[in-house]
């Protein structure tokens, strides 16, 4: 639920504004990414020993990521 009377920030929020990061578990990240992608959201990509994640932001700034397992 989103409660009105907050602050959108559209270039993104800080962990200070908003100390939320919300998480999706997914089994293709780059396929998720993709999607947003084709809608006009920015995903960034990137490969970490633990997984593979996409960040990117709500409409309203809000930091997100897609995540998937650690397939090697």
């Amino acid at each position: 639920m989103v409660e009105p009377g907050g602050k959108a920030i559209p270039t993104g929020k800080t962990i200070d504004d908003n100390p939320v990061w919300l998480r999706f578990n997914v089994e293709d990240v780059e396929a998720a990414a993709d999607e947003l992608k084709d809608r006009g959201v920015i995903a960034n990509v990137r490969k970490e020993v633990w997984g593979t994640v996409a960040d990117f932001c709500d409409p309203d700034g809000n930091i997100c990521s897609f995540r998937d397992e650690a397939t090697f």
